[in-house]
């Protein structure tokens, strides 16, 4: 009689590490485009926004950015325009501008504002607002008010003579404090040289913008010659350069206004829908 052997089944082999791969046809990972001043998306407030996505439950293979930088100001409707057909479900804008072209071109877009001068207007598609450009000024004028001699002159390095924080904040608020706010005007990246900064006088501060926080360093080193107070609007600057940098001990950081936007992103990719009020966003303080 012929015994039939059955074949010794042999388990199959444990995977090392890593997530599981995704399978041919299964969901294509969120698009998160994000508009901005900064060069690339090393920098540490990107540094901060994607550990805030991975904290907010999101893994790298579950989203991709894509990153659309522009030289300045006026080329962020360029960079806008070549994100969206990109065909994003997210925007992340580092400021009002950014905001403000995003939204007049795809009004339906979802779009977190991660840094402005003002909150998103009440639409179901806005978010963010984690860091006041408004608020930021005012502390720096009373800091350097708050110096000794008290300085009646202030040297305000600002993008465009007609910045709506320069005008409807620094000046009417410098004057309320007693000071004479004079706008020192840089648009682009070739204006930030020593030349320009040969006409500081009084004291130093700055209305935050990307293309000045891409430049911390050269605009601090350029400063460190000038014998007067100076006080700089977000912590990087102090953390980069020391603190013969600041005039004053503020700690606006700009890697916590990203990191916490990341929750607002993940809210309207996993629901659609904003998670609260742009102005009841409240503040995550984390050490990055």
């Amino acid at each position: 009689m012929a015994v039939k052997l059955r074949k010794k089944s042999v388990p199959a082999p444990k995977k090392v590490g890593g997530p599981e791969p995704k399978k041919a046809g299964g969901p294509k990972p969120k698009k998160v485009g994000i508009l901005t001043l900064a060069k690339d998306e090393t920098t540490k407030p990107f540094k901060a926004f994607h550990k805030g996505m991975k904290d907010n439950g999101y893994q790298p293979n579950d989203y991709e950015t894509v990153f659309s930088p522009a030289v300045d100001d006026g080329d962020l409707e360029r960079a806008a325009t070549e994100m969206l057909k990109k065909n994003v479900d997210v925007v992340l804008a580092d400021g009002n501008k950014a905001l403000q072209i995003v939204n007049y071109k795809d009004p339906n877009m979802k779009i977190v504002q991660a840094v402005g001068g003002e909150e998103p207007a009440d639409q179901p598609n806005l978010a963010g607002f984690h860091l006041d450009v408004r608020q930021m000024c005012r502390d720096q004028i009373d800091d350097l008010l708050a110096t000794t001699p008290r300085p009646s002159i202030i040297t305000v390095l600002v993008n465009n003579a007609l910045n709506p924080i320069l005008l409807a904040t620094v000046f009417p608020y410098a004057a309320w404090r007693g000071a004479l706010a004079i706008p020192l005007v840089a648009s682009t990246e070739a204006d930030l040289n020593a030349t320009k900064f040969d006409a500081v006088v009084g004291s130093f501060m700055i209305v935050p913008n990307g293309m000045f926080f891409n430049h911390a360093k050269e605009i601090a080193d350029l400063m460190d010659g000038k014998d007067v107070p100076k006080i700089y609007p977000e912590r990087e600057y102090y953390d980069e350069h020391g603190n013969k940098h600041r005039a004053g001990v503020r700690g606006h950081k700009i890697v916590e206004a990203f990191y916490s936007s990341a929750e607002d992103v993940v809210s309207f990719l996993a629901t659609g829908a904003r998670k609260r009020r742009a102005k009841e966003a409240d503040k995550i303080r984390i050490p990055i």
